[in-house]
């Protein structure tokens, strides 16, 4: 964890408006729990005075442990780029605090975006009983909308996993959500028609207990929201069953590679392996 008082080497970096005491404080302050752990980083929960952040570290190996401000491309380095375009454009994006690079890590602090992956959240009111028809519906809507005006406001990202989608709000809405992990992001232009399709085929590859009705509903309202004039779509059913098609050949070969992961883990795999959910499709 980074010392409350940053070295000669080291860089402590505070998003506008931020005071530096505070900073210091979440890279200080042990984390509440450890949310993931890899050989990648980990990502920590925070709470100061009842007030809750996330704070991902990056270790640094190999020569960025000499050079760690002269790697601009860095994934700590990209986020906090990403965080800092995004806030200022108002996308769904996690709020920046401060950016710590050290000898030893990088360390990204936000503030904590109180929610559930999309999936889950959808899922548990499929559990609890407390959606109804016109709301589920409704909700796929927006979210095909909202997906729209985050590509409309110049957001990139090669990693649109629905994991990284984070929903709140009430079974009947309103809904919000934020778009986190942000190594792989960029904002600062709208991304290419190509890219586009990738990402759509990235969020609608989904569990089994979001159905394709709903899937469907989404791009719709994607499409209609401007999503047309962002994948250059030509005019005619055709074009959308075209797209439709590679959407869902795209979709078929993230769960094929999802599949293979987990047979070389030796897990026996189950319709909702993967997803955090059980057998039944309900949240672990």
């Amino acid at each position: 964890m980074p010392r409350s008082t940053v070295g000669v080497h080291d860089r402590l970096t505070e998003a506008p408006g931020i005071d530096l005491s505070l900073a210091r404080q979440v890279l200080a302050t042990p984390a509440t729990e450890t949310i993931k752990e890899n050989r990648r980083g980990r990502v920590d929960r925070v709470e100061i005075d009842g007030e809750f952040f996330a704070r991902k570290h990056y270790p640094l190996r190999g020569a960025r442990r000499w050079l760690p401000f002269l790697s601009p491309s860095s994934r700590a380095r990209r986020s906090w780029q990403a965080a800092r375009a995004g806030s200022k454009l108002g996308l769904p994006l996690p709020e920046p605090i401060c950016l710590f690079e050290g000898r030893k890590e990088t360390v990204l602090v936000s503030r904590w975006f109180d929610g559930e992956q999309f999936h889950i959240w959808h899922a548990r009111r499929i559990q609890q009983g407390d959606i109804e028809f016109n709301s589920e519906v409704e909700l796929f809507r927006w979210l095909g909308r909202s997906i729209a005006e985050v590509f409309t406001g110049g957001f990139r990202c090669s990693d649109m996993a629905p994991q990284n989608l984070v929903l709140a709000g009430h079974p009947e809405g309103p809904w919000s959500f934020a778009l986190v992990d942000l190594d792989d992001a960029t904002v600062d232009r709208c991304p290419s028609p190509q890219e586009i399709e990738v990402s759509l085929a990235q969020l609608a590859h989904l569990p089994p207990t979001v159905s394709s009705t709903c899937l469907k509903r989404a791009l719709d309202s994607f499409l209609a929201a401007g999503g047309s004039q962002l994948l250059a779509l030509p005019e005619g059913k055709a074009a959308l069953r075209n797209l439709e098609q590679r959407i869902a050949n795209e979709v078929s070969r993230l769960q094929q590679a999802k599949e293979s992961r987990m047979h070389a883990k030796e897990q026996e795999p189950h319709r909702f392996s993967g997803w955090g959910l059980d057998r039944s499709g309900f949240p672990i």
